[in-house]
C-alpha cells in the first residue's frame, strides 16, 4: 500500500467488524506546539514525543468516536506546592474546567492522613488516584481496600496522591471518585457499560467484531468529565488554560486551531 500525505501528518489504521460489515478506521495524528502562536511539528517529532510522554497508552485506536474529547499526559511539579507539599493542577478546555489536588506520599495514621512528603514531580495518572484491587472504577489505584475502610490493616495504607480539588479524603471510612486525566481502560465500568451484549446474534453473525448492541460511546476513552458530547469534533479556536503541569511555565494558555483532513482510496 502506498500512502501519500503531507509530511507533518501521521496515519493510523484499523480494520474492524461492526453491524455485519467490515470497516477500515483511519486516524490522522498531528502535533502542534502550545501557546499563543502554535505551529505544526514534524511527524518524526510527533512519534518521538508520543513514545516518551504517553506512559504506555496508545495515541489513538482509529475507531469512530461519536463526539469530541480531550486527554492530558502530564506531571505535577513540587515547585508549585505550598509548605504542606500539596498543590493544585488544572485545565480549562472547551467550556470544561477540571482541577485536581496533588499531594506527596501519605498514609493513614489512625483515622487521619499523615502529612504529605516532599516530591519533585508526579504523573497525573490512574495508579496515583483513588482506587485499588476490588474497586471497579480504578483497580490500579491506591487508597481503597477492605482493610483500610474497617481500620484492621497492620500495614501502612497509602492514600491517593491525586484527588478532585473539591473532595479530599479525611477519614478511612470515606471513599472518593478516582481523578486523573488519562484514558479509561476498556474493562472499567465507565466504558464497559457501552460495549453491548455478546449474545447469540453476535456469536453467529459478528464474532469476533463488535456487538450490534454496542453504544459507540464505548470508543470515547477520556474520563466522562473530559468529553464534549455536544460537539462531533473540537470547535475551531477552542481556548485552553493549563496550570502547574510544566516544570518552567506556571500557566500555559492558547487556542486550538481546527485541522481537518480528508482520506481517499484508489485502486
Amino acid at each position: 500500500m502506498k500512502i501519500i500525505k503531507p509530511t507533518p501528518l501521521g496515519i493510523l489504521t484499523r480494520s474492524y467488524r461492526s453491524a455485519g460489515c467490515e470497516h477500515l478506521g483511519v486516524a490522522v495524528p498531528v502535533m502542534a506546539t502550545l501557546g499563543e502562536m502554535p505551529h505544526l511539528v514534524s511527524e518524526s517529532e510527533l512519534w518521538d514525543t508520543v513514545g516518551e510522554e504517553l506512559m504506555g497508552y496508545p495515541l489513538d485506536a482509529a475507531l469512530p468516536k461519536p463526539h469530541a474529547e480531550f486527554l492530558v499526559s502530564a506531571h505535577a511539579y513540587g515547585k508549585y506546592c505550598e509548605g504542606t507539599h500539596t498543590c493544585h493542577v488544572g485545565i480549562r478546555f472547551g467550556g470544561i474546567e477540571k482541577r485536581l489536588r496533588v499531594s506527596g506520599d501519605r498514609e493513614w495514621n489512625g483515622d487521619s492522613p499523615t502529612v504529605s512528603r516532599r516530591f519533585e514531580s508526579l504523573p497525573l495518572d490512574w495508579p496515583l488516584a483513588y482506587g485499588g484491587a476490588g474497586y471497579p472504577d480504578n483497580p490500579v489505584g491506591r487508597g481503597f481496600s477492605d482493610a483500610s475502610i474497617d481500620g484492621k490493616s497492620e500495614k501502612p495504607q497509602p492514600l491517593p496522591n491525586l484527588e478532585y480539588a473539591t473532595t479530599t479524603l479525611g477519614s478511612r471510612k470515606q471513599t472518593a471518585a478516582p481523578a486523573a486525566y488519562t484514558p479509561v481502560a476498556p474493562a472499567w465500568p465507565q466504558r464497559n457499560q457501552f460495549y453491548g451484549q455478546l449474545d447469540q446474534q453476535w456469536l453467529e453473525e459478528d464474532c469476533p467484531g463488535f456487538p450490534r448492541t454496542m453504544d459507540r460511546r464505548y470508543f470515547n476513552i477520556a474520563p466522562p468529565d473530559q468529553q464534549l458530547p455536544e460537539h462531533a469534533a473540537l470547535p475551531d479556536g477552542v481556548e485552553y488554560e493549563i496550570a502547574h503541569m510544566h516544570p518552567e511555565r506556571e500557566v500555559i494558555t492558547g487556542a486550538c486551531r481546527r485541522c481537518a483532513s480528508a482520506v481517499s482510496f484508489n485502486g
